[in-house]
């Protein structure tokens, strides 16, 4: 995991192109903010999820099936944002705009987005202090990652 905004090991064509191929931004920033979430680099996480917001508004390819994980990990760095941040109700704006979109993937494939719908109802729910709802989401999570054989994510 590198710290270093403008890596020195990009092609010169590899950085025309993230700079004017905004859909290749996007899926960047995403990575960026994964990577930083998942080693809990909060001001990086934060950062970069800034950046891929941006982008995201400005990007034609918003219905491709990457888009739906970049809707659950995008939740759950919000989520998580709302936590740690001052920001508190801007970061759980955006977690709730990726529920959102979650939801319609969950509607459109139960076996494939429920679990992932419900762990971000039920990571709303803890951000909000209510712990029992969010007890309930988690089990409806597990539950439905079982009852649809999910093996990973």
């Amino acid at each position: 995991v590198g710290t270093d905004e403008n890596p020195k090991d990009f092609s010169v064509e590899e950085v025309k192109i993230l700079a004017t191929n905004n859909s290749v931004m996007t899926s960047y920033y995403f990575q960026k903010a994964f990577i930083s979430f998942t080693f809990r680099m909060y001001d990086d996480s934060k950062h970069y999820s800034e950046k891929y917001l941006d982008c995201i508004v400005n990007t034609w390819a918003n219905l491709l099936f990457a888009h739906s994980y970049h809707a659950f990990y995008m939740g759950l760095i919000s989520f998580w944002l709302a936590r740690k941040s001052g920001d508190e109700q801007q970061w759980h704006e955006r977690g709730k705009r990726s529920k959102l979109a979650l939801k319609k993937w969950a509607e459109s494939s139960q076996w494939t987005f429920e679990n992932k719908w419900y762990l971000l109802e039920a990571e709303e729910s803890y951000c909000n202090n209510h712990f029992d709802r969010a007890k309930l989401y988690y089990e409806k999570a597990i539950s439905s990652a079982k009852d649809h054989k999910v093996r990973k994510d």
